[in-house]
């Protein structure tokens, strides 16, 4: 009877490995199967990546916390990859990965970082529509689905080339900018494709076309109207990286702005008659014709991801190409204009981590005009003015607070200097103030402000 019983059931486990290695089989032929039926490029099969990095950190967060994040036999993480992988997500240096199937839910979210692939390719994606809305909730899910966020990403997984249409919409009094259109390409990388083991660079660049405008120049001295014009124009800009321009804010390998410069002519009256200190002064500087604008900017090298640290220089310029033949009733008789400029200046951002350090020399040139008695008459030589600057300051991109805080001085050779500081704070990138002061000091010229203050709302919007 032992033998009976020992027979039956080593039959029956037997049968029992068998039935679930064929159940295991077909499992595994229906989801090739099913995988087959889709397009890799077809629109039954979307893939994209989460740009917004708060959601990002919203997503990866819920997941941990509630113990999804495991290896590819759903086991917990080993020790080593839990540590590997806090710190690409502490650095931003995680990716999320989505896929969405032919009925419009997710079917997968990927964890990928494109500088440590080799950490990411082992946690094992959340696959399962039912577990992934118990983890995130049914809101944070929903939102992940609509997709309606920045789409950005790195890595292989994407298409070679991606177009796309986007516009960002910054709202400043002083220097706005709305951009019309962009281009990112994937940079190929022909290493990766020998070794795969080889940790993967950002390669994703970009080219983008915006309208910008712009009111004074701090490198002058002569910020918002007392410059007396306005300049408007086309910048195209080059992002080598699209990875760090989600954690700088001012990063672009290359910048052009092309404008024009238009003279602007208005009375602003003094808060209190006889004050040199008022708030609101009259008017010193007027313009006296328009010009053509110019700017290049240009990183030659950017160290990530180590402390981030990297050069950037820049040339601005305008040139005047026409003259006003008649001012306006609000123009006094005799004026000061300012005609031409140039701006050379070089910046060091990160400096130990800390630290943003920058000079440069500014020129340009002062004219003394007179209209009344007619006709329109120089009453002095054009002279030439000589501003070196220089500046230091700390700030912080990519977190939920952005700030920038500086202070600047600047030194004409005449004898006299202007003292700056300016303050930015920024929250989760759309909502924010910008505030500058200037204060002279010294023998200053008839034709300068002793000083004046700059106030400007930020919004910034993406669609």
């Amino acid at each position: 009877m032992k033998r009976l019983l020992t027979l039956v059931c080593a039959l029956l486990s037997f049968i029992t490995m068998m039935g679930r290695a064929q159940i295991d089989t077909a499992s595994a032929n229906i989801w090739r199967i099913y995988e087959s039926l889709e397009y890799s490029e077809g629109t039954n099969n979307e893939t994209w990546f989460v740009g917004d990095r708060e959601l990002v950190h919203d997503i990866i967060g819920k997941l941990m916390a509630r113990g999804a994040v495991r290896d590819l036999q759903r086991n917990a993480l080993h020790p080593e990859a839990q540590r590997q992988l806090a710190s690409l997500i502490n650095q931003d240096y995680v990716e999320i990965m989505c896929v969405r199937r032919f009925d419009s839910e997710i079917q997968r979210l990927v964890l990928f970082s494109p500088y440590a692939p080799q950490v990411t390719d082992g946690i094992a994606p959340i696959a399962d529509k039912v577990y992934m809305t118990e983890l995130l909730g049914g809101e944070l899910y929903e939102k992940i689905k609509s997709r309606a966020y920045p789409i950005n990403g790195t890595s292989t997984r994407r298409l070679a080339t991606q177009q796309q249409i986007s516009f960002d919409l910054y709202l400043h009094l002083f220097n706005p900018l709305f951009m019309i259109w962009q281009d990112t390409q994937l940079i190929p990388d022909p290493s990766e494709m020998k070794d795969p083991n080889v940790p993967r660079p950002v390669r994703q660049r970009r080219w983008a076309v915006s309208l910008f405008g712009q009111l004074g120049n701090d490198y002058l001295s002569l910020p918002s109207w007392y410059k007396s014009s306005i300049i408007g124009g086309l910048k195209v800009s080059y992002v080598d990286n699209t990875q760090i321009a989600l954690k700088e804010r001012d990063y672009e390998k290359l910048g052009i702005w092309v404008g024009y410069e238009e003279s602007i002519n208005f009375t602003v009256p003094e808060t209190r008659t006889g004050v040199s200190n008022a708030f609101l002064k009259d008017r010193i500087l007027q313009g006296s014709g328009a010009g053509v604008f110019a700017r290049v900017s240009w990183i030659p090298e950017y160290n990530i991801p180590e402390v981030g640290q990297y050069m950037k220089f820049s040339v601005e310029g305008a040139v005047a190409i026409t003259e006003k033949k008649a001012y306006g009733a609000g123009v006094p008789d005799s004026f000061y204009s300012v005609r031409n400029y140039l701006t050379l200046r070089g910046s060091l951002k990160h400096l130990l981590g800390i630290f943003d350090v920058g000079a440069g020399l500014s020129w340009h040139d002062l004219h003394s005009i007179r209209q009344f008695p007619a006709p329109i008459t120089r009453l002095e030589p054009t002279s030439n003015n000589w501003v070196p600057f220089f500046e230091v300051g700390i700030s912080q991109d990519g977190s939920l607070l952005q700030y920038a805080i500086s202070t600047q001085l600047n030194y004409n050779l005449h004898g006299y200097s202007f003292f700056v500081v300016k303050s930015q704070l920024v929250l989760s990138n759309w909502l924010g103030v910008d505030i500058r002061y200037f204060t002279g000091f010294g023998t200053l010229p008839s034709w300068h402000y002793d000083n004046y203050i700059q106030l400007s709302p930020i919004i910034r919007i993406n669609y």
